[in-house]
């Protein structure tokens, strides 16, 4: 993941944000037990998880 930012929410869920080469924006929620990706969609506007 080149374009991404990994945040950790106060519920201790991990949230990937990033932006594709052409400019679309994503988020996507990894598992914390195996850190995989569990879901990943396109978004207009970005939600700021950051504390």
């Amino acid at each position: 993941m080149d374009n991404g930012i990994e945040y950790l929410t106060r519920d201790g869920q991990q949230v990937i944000q990033g932006t594709t080469s052409n400019g679309l924006n994503f988020e996507g929620w990894k598992n914390k037990t195996t850190s995989e990706i569990e879901s990943v969609y396109p978004v207009l506007e970005r939600i700021n998880y950051g504390n």
